[in-house]
């Protein structure tokens, strides 16, 4: 058990007075008690981490003794013991066997380590006094120096030998024992000690101390899942405490916040911090801060669980969808007991929104979160604003928080696949019309040279041949006619004879 709180006197040096008492406490048939001259505190680690000196935790802060049982007593072992001495009322706080796999070591002013084998742990005593710490190291030294004392430090040699201490055995009677003679009050412990001592406490269970509930504190109240919570527990007792424990448990009992200190005085308070985006609906029932006292007692008190209902993303959030086709908007709410509610407007400048279209699903994914499922989207019902409302109930005040999907549906042009279908088949027709042709001519032409006398002439050719035929006729005729008629007339004319007349016109011939 640590100690914390516990006041120490200014002085850096013990008087022979405190030495005394101490001293006095401890001494019996067959010990060597030597006191520390300054007090010191007690400081505890791991081997992994005894380098690091941020990593050694505070145990007790007190007087140091050195106690040697000679094994002259047979009642006790024999044994060297390292003892944390309370100053004021020497009740050990503390104490290890020391031998010679202790290590016990000076490594700087102040300080002395050793291992304790007892707890597999690394201890560190920091005094106050210089001059006190090398005195106590050096009392160790001497004790691990006597060869009296070899089989307490040659641990590992198995023919070592303990001392033995001849005592002479007789009997006594009572009648020889005398009443107690010189004696001297040295110390004493009463209820005015209680603030001072830090042994009082787990020591002395009175039952007429009666322990008040720590006081349990939340900020924000109730819970806000967009804001950080500090959860805040008060000893609400000015007595020492053994340790205050705040424990927030999940509702699957898997995890647990928690957050707790010890030896508290004076109404101290230990706090639990809950982040931002926290979802409290995970949490139990109930947050409880548990006091526990040194001699047993414990008190509690319990914060109920309850957070507001909030959508933490409550901006207006848009998405696109095509007429047929499946459209899904989700809505995540926070909050204890939160009921949601869904509505619809198609324009959202008039303010006035009504009951969901048909044919809309609405599902549930997660916990608190709704989904609303349109298997067909339809640019006439369902194009418009959809608005999630989040609403819950709490010591007869109501909160609420709402967001809005707009989804935007785009009528889809059924015409352009027909288009398109019209298009590719006349093509194709096309296509087909202009091969056939092709093919046709080269069929045409590969008979044409492999037959050329028997190609038969069609009635068009035929018809031509005639009309050219005719027409080479009907020239020779009249080439003929024209000669015939230059032959009938006269000489004169046809030569030109310049003797005749030329007024006179040719006569035809008979």
């Amino acid at each position: 058990r640590s100690q914390s709180g516990i006041q120490i006197g200014p002085s850096i040096r013990l008087n022979e007075k405190d030495v005394l008492k101490i001293a006095s406490f401890y001494q019996s048939i067959g010990t060597l008690v030597y006191v520390a001259r300054s007090i010191a505190t007690l400081y505890t680690s791991d081997f992994d981490a005894m380098a690091n000196l941020k990593d050694w935790k505070v145990l007790y802060t007190g007087v140091p003794i050195w106690l040697f049982n000679t094994g002259m007593n047979p009642k006790r072992a024999r044994c060297i013991r390292l003892i944390m001495s309370e100053l004021g009322s020497s009740f050990t706080l503390w104490d290890t066997i020391v031998n010679g796999a202790s290590d016990v070591r000076l490594p700087k002013a102040r300080h002395i380590t050793l291992k304790s084998l007892e707890t597999g742990t690394v201890l560190a005593l920091k005094f106050d006094d210089t001059s006190a710490t090398d005195e106590f190291h050096q009392y160790f030294v001497k004790l691990s120096c006597d060869p009296r004392n070899a089989d307490l430090f040659d641990i590992f040699n198995a023919k070592r030998r303990r001392p033995v201490f001849i005592l002479r055995k007789r009997k006594i009677k009572k009648s020889a024992i005398s009443k107690p003679s010189e004696f001297n009050h040295i110390t004493k412990v009463d209820e005015h000690d209680r603030d001072s001592l830090y042994t009082y406490s787990v020591l002395v269970d009175d039952g007429a101390i009666v322990a008040d509930d720590p006081i349990l504190i939340a900020s924000p109240y109730p819970f806000n899942t967009s804001k950080s919570s500090y959860i805040q527990c008060f000893s609400n007792d000015e007595s020492i405490i053994f340790s205050l424990t705040i424990i927030a448990t999940m509702s699957d009992m898997s995890s647990t916040l928690q957050s707790t200190k010890d030896n508290l005085i004076h109404n101290e308070s230990v706090v639990l911090t809950i982040p931002v985006m926290f979802n409290y609906s995970q949490l139990h029932s109930k947050i409880e801060c548990r006091s526990s006292y040194h001699h047993g007692q414990q008190k509690y008190s319990q914060l109920e669980v309850f957070s507001v209902a909030e959508i933490p993303d409550n901006s207006l959030q848009s998405m696109n969808a095509l007429t047929n086709q499946i459209a899904t908007i989700h809505c995540l709410t926070y909050g204890t007991d939160v009921l949601i509610h869904w509505d619809f407007t198609p324009d959202l400048t008039k303010h006035q929104f009504h009951s969901l279209p048909l044919g809309i699903r609405i599902t549930y994914r997660f916990i608190l979160n709704d989904t609303l499922i349109i298997d067909h989207v339809s640019f006439s019902e369902h194009n418009g604003y959809y608005r999630c409302n989040a609403t819950n109930r709490y010591l007869n005040k109501i909160y609420d928080d709402a967001k809005i999907f707009h989804l935007k549906v785009e009528q889809s042009s059924v015409w352009i696949p027909i288009v398109i279908v019209c298009a590719v088949t006349v093509i194709s027709i096309l296509l087909l019309i202009l091969c056939s042709k092709y093919s046709r001519r080269q069929r045409k032409r590969l008979e044409e040279k492999s037959h050329p006398q028997e190609l038969p002439i069609d009635q068009k050719n035929v018809s031509a041949y005639s009309r050219s035929a005719k027409s080479q006729v009907s020239l020779v005729s009249m080439v003929k006619q024209q000669m015939e008629a230059t032959v009938k007339t006269t000489p004169q004319f046809v030569l030109g004879n310049p003797f005749l007349d030329p007024n006179v016109q040719p006569t035809p011939l008979s």
